[in-house]
């Protein structure tokens, strides 16, 4: 292989890594997201007068 055949492979495995990367930070965001707001809906579903700790 020569130089450039090698710097378009480890370029192209770059490029996979920030997509894989991406897609997982993504899905990161919408968990902790889902988390939060599953907390809050428990909270807010409670009565009122239970609410205040």
């Amino acid at each position: 292989m020569n130089l450039t055949a090698v710097l378009n492979l480890s370029a192209s495995g770059v490029r996979i890594f920030f997509v894989i990367w991406l897609g997982q930070l993504i899905s990161l965001i919408g968990t902790r997201l889902t988390a939060f707001a599953l907390g809050y809906w428990v909270y807010m579903s409670r009565p009122a007068q239970r609410r205040n700790l």
